[in-house]
C-alpha cells in the first residue's frame, strides 16, 4: 500500500486552513495535487427556488384599460370594406373600456369626445355614426358597421351577420364567427352613408372574445 505524504499533505491542510494558500508550491506528486484540491473552493449555489403553494390563489391579471390614442389592432393592416375607404386614419378621440358581448348584444363604456348628432329624414331617432366589426378572414383583418348607434347609446342587438343586410362587405356577410375567436370592435362617425368630410372621428379598436 502506497503512502502519500500523509504528514506533509496534513501540514498543508492546516496551513491552508490558516489562510497560507502558497503551502502547496512546497509538495510535490500527488500530495501537491491534493493540496491544490482542497485549496480551490468550491463552486457557489444559489438558494432552491421557493416552490409556490398550488393551495393558494393568484389573483386574475386585469385587462389593462386602453389608454387614447391607441388600438389593439393596427389600422394599417385592415381592409376597410366601407364606403368610407380607410377609417383608420380618421382622428381617434374616443376611448371604448369594458366590452362585453353576451345574450346577443354588445355592451361597452366609453369616454372622449362628444360627436355631433343627426337627424335625416324619415328617421324616427337621431344617429351619431356607426358600430364596426373587424374580423381576421383567412388571415386578413376585415372591417364593416353593422349598424347605426345614436347619442348615448352604449349597448346593441347583435345581428345575424351572415345576412347582408346586417353588415356591409362582401368578406364580412360571409363570415360567421365561432366561440373564442378574437373580434375588433370600433366605433365612427359616419361611415357607410351621410359621409361627411368635416366630421371623421373614431374610437380605437378594442378586441373581445366571441363568447
Amino acid at each position: 500500500m502506497r503512502v502519500v505524504h500523509s504528514a506533509g499533505l496534513a501540514l498543508a491542510v492546516v496551513l491552508l486552513g490558516s489562510g497560507c494558500a502558497t503551502v502547496c508550491s512546497s509538495l510535490s506528486g500527488e500530495a501537491k495535487t491534493l493540496c491544490e484540491k482542497f485549496q480551490t473552493p468550491e463552486p457557489a449555489t444559489s438558494d432552491p427556488a421557493v416552490p409556490t403553494d398550488p393551495t393558494v390563489p393568484t389573483e386574475p391579471t386585469p385587462t389593462p384599460t386602453p389608454e387614447a390614442g391607441t388600438d389593439a389592432i393596427d389600422p394599417a393592416t385592415v381592409v376597410w370594406d366601407e364606403q368610407a375607404g380607410n377609417v383608420g386614419a380618421w382622428e381617434q378621440n374616443v376611448t371604448m373600456t369594458d366590452v362585453t358581448i353576451s345574450g346577443g348584444k354588445i355592451a361597452w363604456k366609453q369616454t372622449g369626445a362628444t360627436w355631433p348628432s343627426v337627424t335625416k329624414e324619415g328617421w324616427t331617432k337621431a344617429a351619431v355614426g356607426n358600430i364596426w366589426v373587424i374580423a381576421r378572414v383567412h388571415g386578413t383583418w376585415h372591417a364593416a358597421t353593422w349598424d347605426w348607434i345614436g347619442p348615448g347609446v352604449r349597448t346593441k342587438e347583435i345581428p345575424d351577420f351572415s345576412k347582408a343586410n346586417d353588415i356591409h362587405g362582401e368578406v364580412l356577410e360571409a363570415w360567421v364567427p365561432v366561440q373564442g375567436e378574437e373580434v375588433g370592435v370600433m366605433l365612427s362617425t359616419f361611415a357607410r352613408a351621410y359621409l361627411d368630410p368635416s366630421n371623421q372621428q373614431r374610437s380605437g379598436i378594442v378586441t373581445v372574445r366571441w363568447p
